[in-house]
Formats: C-alpha cells, sequence, structure tokens
C-alpha cells in the first residue's frame, strides 16, 4: 500500500479508494474510469453534498484518468479551481450563488468568496462513474447491478462523513435521499431532517435532482432551510 510521496498524504482512507478496484474487477464492462475520492478536498467542510456517482463525461478533460494517483488526486483536489461543471452550477443557486437566485445573506454566512465549493464538500456514495454502452450510465443499469456496485462503494463514504463531520448533509437526488433513510428515518424532498451516524449526528435538506433548472421557490426554500440550519 502506498504510504510515503504520494502527495504527502498518508491517509489510509484516501489511498484505500484511490487504489479500489472492487468495481472494475466485479464489472469490467461497467465501470472503466478510477475511482473518485472527492470533488475538491472535503476536508473541514461544514457543508457536505452528497451525489449518486460521478458521470463519465467528468472524465473528458475534466478529470485525470492518469495512471498516475498523484496526478488522479492533484486532478480531484482542484477541480473546482478549473472547471464550470452545469451539474455544480445548478447546485450552487441553493448557496447562495447565481444572479437570479443570488443570496448574499446565506453566502456571507457559508463564508465563501470565489465560488460556493470553496466552503462546500462534495462526495459520493459510489466512486467510479459507470458506462452502460454508448450513451447509458447509471439508469441503464441492471438494478441487481447497481445495488452490488452500492454495497462495494458504501463503506467509503461511510468512513467519509465520520471523518470529516461536516455539520449538514444535503442528499442530492432520490437515490441518495433514500441510501440516507437508515441514518435518519422517513425522509422525502425538499425535507428539512436530522440524523445519527455511529454517534456522529448532522441536519440537512434532501435534494431531489432535475433535469433542469430547480424553480425559484424550491431555491428560496432550500436557502432559507440551509440559514435556519446555520
Amino acid at each position: 500500500m502506498l504510504s510515503v510521496g504520494y502527495l504527502g498524504s498518508t491517509d489510509e482512507l484516501e489511498i484505500e479508494v484511490h487504489t479500489c478496484t472492487k468495481c472494475h474487477t466485479t464489472f469490467p464492462n461497467l465501470v472503466r474510469f478510477p475511482p473518485v475520492y472527492s470533488f475538491g478536498d472535503p476536508a473541514g467542510k461544514e457543508i457536505m453534498v452528497v451525489g449518486l456517482n460521478p458521470g463519465s463525461k467528468e472524465f473528458d478533460g475534466y478529470l485525470s484518468v492518469s495512471s498516475d494517483l498523484n496526478e488522479r488526486r492533484r486532478s480531484q483536489l482542484s477541480y473546482f479551481e478549473r472547471v464550470s461543471y452545469s451539474y455544480f452550477e445548478n447546485l450552487s443557486w441553493f448557496f447562495g450563488g447565481g444572479v437570479e437566485y443570488r443570496n448574499l445573506v446565506l453566502k456571507t454566512k457559508i463564508g465563501w468568496e470565489r465560488n460556493p465549493y470553496d466552503r462546500i464538500g462534495v462526495l459520493d456514495i459510489v466512486k467510479c462513474a459507470t458506462k452502460n454502452g454508448e450513451g447509458g450510465q447509471w439508469t441503464k443499469l441492471k438494478r441487481s447491478n447497481r445495488s452490488k456496485i452500492i454495497k462495494n462503494c458504501e463503506g467509503y463514504l461511510e468512513e467519509q462523513l465520520l471523518k470529516y463531520r461536516p455539520k449538514i448533509i444535503i442528499p442530492y437526488g432520490a437515490d441518495v435521499r433514500d441510501w440516507f433513510k437508515q441514518y435518519t428515518g422517513p425522509l422525502e424532498d425538499f425535507g428539512a431532517f436530522s440524523g445519527l451516524m455511529e454517534g456522529y449526528s448532522f441536519k440537512g435538506v434532501a435534494i431531489p435532482q432535475r433535469q433542469g433548472p430547480h424553480s425559484r421557490p424550491e431555491v428560496i426554500w432550500v436557502q432559507q432551510r440551509l440559514l435556519e440550519i446555520l
């Protein structure tokens, strides 16, 4: 196992995720990309967005596919210094970003300046992008395969959350919302909640994922809930 010279990191969890091959071995035709530990640096972030898995398009010039672990790690930690991907731009509205949905009170409360992800971490349940054929990704996989892939990865997310202990967790999307129910009890879209994971307590808001933009009332509602929790 790598421990020295890995960009100065001796973090066993981080190295384990970056070197994980469980899904590549089990599903070589579905999982063709290296694992993503995080988008940006999750350390010290009070708010953590949790998505389902990276998109394969992220590896089209956004994330490194190098065999060099250091290079892949650099590309992930510096992601928000280089990329303005629409997925994250739409999410930024909930944190006071964007002209139409700007909320200076929330922005100041969170403490971001350049973009929200200076102060907000982004993790996924599944650490590898999936691809079924040329166009399909997660939704095109068999349900049984999706369950197996989540099972392979979910322990890593639990360890990350217990390590970083964000004050607020935002499950983004129905599959992520449903996964968190084991720690929160019944959970609905746009539902504010409290959760407990092995002695770690957290609060959050579940946000459904949309193909297009969220409505103004939805964005404002989430902003208000975040202000109340913060």
